[in-house]
């Protein structure tokens, strides 16, 4: 299951659609992928809520 929500995301992103690609990515378990997208987009308290899932901790901390 995981595996077509990261198939989705690849679509999405090579669409340019970053922002449903990292709905994708985070329905798909790639925490990272989906913060870093967050993040760019300001989404600030998604980013560190998905850092935190991912574990990192640091990136977490910085998003707050």
């Amino acid at each position: 299951m995981n595996q077509n929500y990261l198939s989705s995301a690849e679509n999405y992103f090579k669409a340019g659609n970053e922002e449903e690609a990292a709905k994708m990515f985070e329905l798909g378990h790639e925490w990272k992928q989906a913060a870093d997208i967050s993040l760019k987009y300001k989404k600030y308290q998604k980013a560190g809520d998905l850092y935190e899932k991912g574990g990192e901790h640091y990136n977490a901390g910085l998003c707050s």
